[in-house]
This record gives structure tokens, sequence and C-alpha cells, in this order.
């Protein structure tokens, strides 16, 4: 499995204003990402702060800010699949999971209700990267031209067991009215729906992007 320890500063990301890289670069496998909600233009984004409802497992939301560690996420196989060889692009269509670098834990969905639009819960699930099927996302590229999953591309996120699609939305947003004192105000929840429409397009705006091996 692939292991990034290091401290990353946001200057060192492909995408960022530093940087001004315009060629085509690939997803990979080993990959560490931002993936900006297309919509909104928030991240997404987890932390050691746990749901108070449904499940109880940690939190995943969307985070306007753009300078926040808990923002990065490790391109990786999907559960029941060999590591990958890092530099591996993503195919559109592929299985994949993204492990939050901070907690090691599973961008994860599952039968509980999300808190505030009633929806399917997602959360960060796991230890050390190791969870279950949950876990496991299908990428599908929206632009049908693609073969594989491009940086700055809008691509949609499927639970290979739910078949719900990773979404966000403005009007979920955490404030004082339903979530009194809570430390997520002003972040979005996120969850997962039936339709894949705008508010479930995503894009890997940012990362440390490893070299394609093909």
């Amino acid at each position: 499995k692939i292991r990034f320890l290091a401290c990353i500063s946001p200057a060192l990301f492909l995408g960022h204003p530093s940087y001004g890289v315009s060629r085509i670069i690939e997803v990979t496998c080993g990959s560490i990402i931002k993936l900006t909600h297309v919509n909104t233009g928030y991240q997404l984004h987890s932390h050691q702060i746990k749901w108070g409802s449904g499940s109880g497992q940690q939190s995943v939301t969307a985070n306007a800010s753009t300078n926040d560690q808990g923002e990065l996420f490790l391109v990786k196989e999907s559960n029941d699949a060999m590591p990958c060889e890092a530099g591996t692009m993503v195919k559109c269509g592929s299985k994949i999971r993204l492990e939050h670098v901070i907690t090691q834990k599973n961008l994860h969905t599952h039968d509980f209700v999300s808190p505030i639009s009633k929806l399917q819960e997602v959360s960060a699930f796991g230890e050390e990267g190791y969870g279950d099927s949950g876990d496991d996302w299908v990428v599908y590229c929206i632009e049908k031209t693609e073969d594989h999953w491009l940086k700055s591309s809008k691509i949609s996120l499927q639970s290979s067991v739910t078949k719900k699609y990773l979404r966000s939305d403005i009007a979920s947003k955490f404030t004082n009215s339903n979530c009194p004192h809570c430390p997520i105000i002003g972040q979005i929840e996120v969850a997962a729906q039936f339709v894949e429409n705008e508010i479930a397009f995503w894009s890997a705006t940012q990362g440390l992007f490893l070299s394609s091996t093909s």
C-alpha cells in the first residue's frame, strides 16, 4: 500500500496559482488530490469530528477553504483489488478508493441518513486505510471523449454498493439553526443520491499527480 507521511505545502500542488500548469495531466494511482465540487467550488473535506447522528463515523463535508490539509485524499485501488502500481492511470468507469491522508480513513457511504438533506450519509471509515466495500467508488467521466480521469475534468463518483452518487449542495450548509454551536458551521453536507446531475460533479483541480506508467 502507498503511504505519504510528509506534510505537504499547498504551493507544491500542480494547479496551485504559483505553478501555471496547462498541460494534460492524468489522475493516477498514488496521486494525492484535492477534489473540488464543481457547482459550489468547495473542497471535499474530512476531519476528526464524528457525525452526531446516523452512523457516528468520521464526518465528511465540503469546505470553502483551499488551504487545509483536511482536503487531501490518496487515490488507490478498490477494496477487493491487488495494490495498484503507483502512476497507473485511472480509467473512466473503473473502481477506486479515496483515502483521507490525515486520518487514514476511506471515503465511504452506507444506508444511514445524512443529517440535513436526509439522503444517504457519507463518512470516512476504516483504520490505516483498510475498510470494506462501502469505500469503493466508480469514476465516471462527464466528457465522454475522455478515456481516463484527467486533472480539472468533471467526474462523478458512484458508490459501487449502493449505486448512489457523491453530491453536495449549497442549500445543505451547516448553520447555527440546523447545527447549533457545532464545529462545522459554514461547511456543506456531502451525501449520496440516486441522480447523476450537476450537484454530483467533482474535479481534481489540485494535487501531487504521479507520472503515468503508460
